[in-house]
């Protein structure tokens, strides 16, 4: 594995923990103010997962299947937005929190099985 590889695989890690966990506390009964500050912290390092994609993107010269993270990444990240929310019950904000639990990490460790060209 190259060091670059490796080093990006280091950048990304970090920020798919974080959302990942503060996904898991959102699933208990929390103050109204974590979920405004859950929605900062997701979409601000969402765009971030997506900025590194596009760098990716970039470095490669080419099309290929990292555009797929950053436009998810990207979706997600406007999904989450605090500037305009989505106003959803409870429920249906539980559903999408597991999404984010599980979705993150997984399109991260996608990204880690492939890396290692």
């Amino acid at each position: 594995m190259t060091h670059k590889i490796k080093s990006l695989k280091v950048k990304i890690f970090l920020p798919t923990v974080i959302v990942s966990l503060l996904g898991v506390i959102a699933l208990f009964d929390n103050p109204y103010g974590y979920y405004i500050f859950l929605r900062f912290a997701v979409t601000t390092l969402l765009l971030y997962l997506a900025y590194i994609f596009r760098e990716q993107n970039l470095e490669q010269n080419k099309t290929n299947k990292y555009w797929l993270y950053f436009f998810v990444f990207i979706l997600l990240a406007v999904f989450f937005n605090p500037i305009f929310p989505i106003y959803m019950s409870r429920d249906n904000w539980l559903f999408f929190d597991v999404c984010l639990i599980l979705g993150v990490p997984l399109m991260s460790y996608l990204f880690y099985a492939d890396a290692d060209y």
